[in-house]
């Protein structure tokens, strides 16, 4: 049963001062894009930026509060109204500022937003400075236009002028017997298509638009073509809103469509190429996609559902790999009670090869990523070539993509009329997603958009390793099983924090249901969720490198939350390498690799991450590096390495990438490595590369130098980046690494910097379990005795129950003692738990 609730949050009222003054740029809070851009331009330069104000709803906390709570009307109009206030009390003093900035010839325009509470400003690099240094600006990052996922084949001739029998795809995820077993079909749902348009003449569309009874504005939007009417002039629209939604004329539901008696609405702010633009047509749609008809109080022209088949990577300048621009307007949205699924990328098959927003990891369920499979064949469905890979470039401990859905020669509707079977992509799986919600929407209206999801996942059928892998995610999805199992609508939530036993901090663990599918990833705050049928009890798992695991049984009931905090037990750590370059690196050793090829590694005073020493390969002083560089910078050999060993380092680069193709570079580095004194090759698994090494006769990399198709760091990284790598394959061996930077014979740069190079494993020595535990009072004061006194100390931690997460730290002790001074006096029952603690 669904609670009623009652909107009863308190709105603190803001007061800004209005700074007139011109200071120095705050870069603190800059992006990295924009530190990049305003580095060399001059004060009147303009550039297009997106100024976050510090005043931002707490999503997290709201949606927590609201979860399994309200109806799907209630909240959305709570979340709709705290968006629209948050940005009503803080945004007027900017607004003024902005003002004065334009009658002064400094900016040339701006967009207030509420999705999300910022500004989107085209003005020059002075005034994007006297932005920087208010205190109601939280950060500043780069404007740019979104990127279609594009079909990998372009389109041919249409194969048929009317669909009378369902795709392969629709029939592979089991559409049809929703349709005919289980009587749904999608009516009273509406599909969101974030796209190119779409045609609304298409016989297998215009009558499931919601503009036929409705208005236009609430259910089309046209930010580039500025039709009155749906229309799409690219295709890709068309094409993805069919495969949601497509019905043909006959009455039947043998379609194009998962959904085929959805309605659509759509917005056709991606458009094929990137590039700043003054209105952030992205920050628009979603924020119009939240509440089409600007009200509220009413949900019949929401979308339960947006499909989004484009992302952007660093392939594309100004961009990287993990990028989170648009993030908080996404989780708006979704917080608002609609789903958001983005299409993986095509740029597989490689490692961490996901697009931006589809990279992201803020927890299990955001954002929800989509592979490609090719459904054509029989079982198990092959992945599709291109389909990008995970792990996330965001948390490499996060597994990518969520699901996988139809993605080669899906056949669906195109502008004209007609329809095309030729098309390959993980935009054409996406829509599957969104025709598959619309289904579970129609099915149970109310249900939250955390629990579609995970029902989604959860019902998904394996492929490929056995459970959740970064190929197919937790496999292919399975209409039929997910709608079966929203109609019920019987399930709970368990959610917690997870700590540091010893120093009581917040921790990213991974928390896993023992024996199933289901898992959740702490954030930055130890928070985790999970969404699991209720009335049954699980098993879960805690677990995080460098901490010991721990297994909590939790009874989950249906419509209610199960709190479960958790601290985890840290191991002691044995470092094996510990270098930051300050005392002359001792051991390590560089050369080139003979012949024309030079060497310019060096220890360098220009950059550290720590200290004021690192190494450097480029010019010894802030000139560019030289042509036909083969330089390798090599570490000292680590014996009969440990089990569970990893690697991290910091670097920054400036190399020459290619200007015809974002995704190549003519000049960069790699890490490779050495097993028991054989040759050096590239680590496995490879780091988060954002490049590959590019080969063109004549001009590009030497086959002899550096190896064109090898991914890279390349192009321009000027923050310390931090690289982790596991290295449990090398368990046992003896291991030398080497940093390997490459140029060809033209343009040249800064160069590449490492610095703070560690490899850890672990101690056999854990803290002891303190023995002989006694608790008295002693007049008005609790004093704690313990048997045991060979640990380094311990930690006494308390709660007000038994089964507590004994959060509270009372103190920390080096002997087997310890007095909690007037303890004895405070009424309340208190329980205490003593810790042994190693010191770290």
């Amino acid at each position: 049963m669904i609670s009623r609730y009652v909107n009863a949050f308190l709105l603190v009222v803001l007061i800004a001062t209005l700074s007139l003054g011109v200071a120095s740029a705050n870069v603190n809070k800059y992006s990295e894009g924009v530190t990049e851009v305003t580095r060399y331009a001059s004060s009147t330069d303009k550039i297009s930026v997106i100024v976050h104000l510090t005043d931002q709803v707490d999503l997290q906390t709201l949606d927590d509060r609201l979860f399994m709570r309200t109806t799907r009307q209630q909240r959305h109009k709570i979340v709709i109204e705290e968006l629209q206030a948050a940005a009503a009390r803080s945004q007027v003093p900017v607004r003024e500022a902005l003002d004065q900035m334009v009658q002064a010839g400094e900016v040339e325009g701006y967009t207030a937003y509420w999705i999300t509470n910022c500004f989107v400003v085209y003005g020059t690099k002075g005034a994007v400075e006297q932005l920087s240094e208010r205190a109601d600006v939280d950060y500043i990052e780069l404007n740019f236009r979104a990127e279609l996922v594009e079909p990998i084949r372009e389109r041919r001739n249409p194969v048929d002028s009317d669909a009378n029998t369902p795709p392969v795809g629709v029939v592979a995820i089991r559409a049809p017997q929703v349709w005919y077993e289980l009587g749904i079909t999608g009516a009273g749902a509406i599909v969101g298509d974030l796209d190119t348009g779409c045609d609304g003449t298409h016989p297998a569309l215009a009558a499931r638009w919601r503009g036929n009874f409705a208005p236009v504005a609430e259910c089309w939007r046209a930010p580039y073509s500025g039709s009155p009417t749906p229309t799409d002039g690219n295709g890709h629209g068309t094409h993805t809103c069919g495969t949601m939604v497509g019905a043909c004329q006959s009455g039947t539901f043998d379609t194009t469509g998962v959904a085929p008696a959805a309605l659509w609405i759509a917005d056709d702010a991606i458009s094929g190429s990137i590039g700043p633009t003054l209105d952030n047509n992205i920050t628009d749609a979603f924020q119009w996609m939240a509440d089409p008809d600007g009200n509220p109080n009413t949900i019949n022209d929401v979308p339960d559902v947006v499909n989004n088949s484009w992302g952007v990577y660093s392939g594309f300048s100004g961009y990287s790999d993990c990028d989170a621009r648009w993030n908080n307007v996404i989780l708006a949205c979704e917080v608002a009670g609609v789903v958001c699924n983005f299409s993986a990328g095509n740029e597989g098959p490689g490692a961490q090869t996901h697009r931006s927003p589809a990279n992201a990891a803020i927890d299990s369920v955001s954002f929800f990523s989509v592979g490609a499979v090719d459904a054509s064949g029989s079982w198990p469905y092959p992945i599709a070539s291109f389909s990008s890979r995970g792990p996330s470039d965001c948390n490499v401990s996060i597994i990518k993509p969520e699901v996988s859905a139809p993605g080669v020669n899906v056949y669906s509707s195109v502008p004209g009329g007609g329809y095309d079977g030729t098309y390959d992509g993980t935009s054409m799986a996406g829509p599957h997603i969104g025709g598959l919600v619309a289904l579970m929407r129609s099915a149970n209206p109310n249900a939250e958009v955390r629990v579609i999801k995970s029902i989604i996942m959860r019902t998904a059928r394996d492929l490929g390793t056995a459970g959740e892998d970064n190929t197919f995610g937790f496999g292919f999805i399975d209409a039929y099983a997910a709608v079966s199992q929203i109609i019920t609508g019987q399930f709970g939530r368990v959610m917690g924090i997870v700590r540091n036993a010893s120093t009581n901090a917040p921790i990213q663990a991974l928390v896993q249901v023992v024996g199933g599918p289901q898992s959740s990833q702490a954030d930055g705050s130890g928070n985790y969720s999970l969404i699991l049928p209720g009335d049954s009890t699980y098993t879960l798992r805690y677990s995080l490198y460098g901490y010991t695991s721990q297994d909590i049984s939790v009874n989950v009931v249906t419509d209610d939350t199960t709190f479960q905090n958790v601290n985890l037990q840290p191991r002691p750590i044995v470092y094996l390498l510990n270098e930051n370059f300050e005392t002359g690196a001792p051991n390590w050793t560089h050369n080139s690799a003979g012949g024309s090829w030079l060497d310019q590694w060096h220890i360098s005073t220009e950059r550290a991450m720590n200290g004021t020493h690192s190494y450097k390969c480029g010019d010894t002083g802030t000139g560019n590096y030289a042509n036909l560089l083969d330089a390798r910078l090599m570490s000292p050999t680590l014996n009969n390495l440990p089990a569970e060993a990893r690697l991290s380092f910091y670097f920054q680069i400036q190399a020459e990438r290619s200007t015809a193709y974002n995704d190549s570079a003519y000049d960069g580095g790699i890490l490779e490595i050495s097993v028991n004194g054989g040759a050096f090759t590239q680590v496995t698994p490879t780091p988060t590369y954002n490049k590959t090494f590019r080969y063109t006769s004549g001009s590009g990399n030497p086959v002899t130098g550096p190896m064109p198709g090898l991914r890279c760091w390349s192009d321009s990284i000027v923050t310390w980046t931090r690289e982790e790598l596991d290295l449990s394959t090398y368990t046992g061996s003896n291991v030398q690494f080497r940093w390997r930077f490459g140029s060809d014979a033209g343009t040249g740069k800064e160069g590449w910097y490492v610095d703070s190079v560690v490899v850890t494993a672990f101690g056999s020595a854990a803290p002891i379990v303190p023995l002989g535990l006694v608790i008295y009072v002693s007049g008005t004061d609790v004093v704690l005795t313990w048997a045991d006194d060979s640990n380094v100390g311990y930690k006494i931690f308390s709660d007000i129950v038994p089964d507590g997460s004994y959060a509270t730290l009372e103190g920390t002790t080096s002997g087997n003692t310890f007095t909690i001074v007037g303890g004895a006096a405070i009424l309340d029952k208190k329980f205490y738990q003593v810790v042994g603690w190693d010191g770290n």
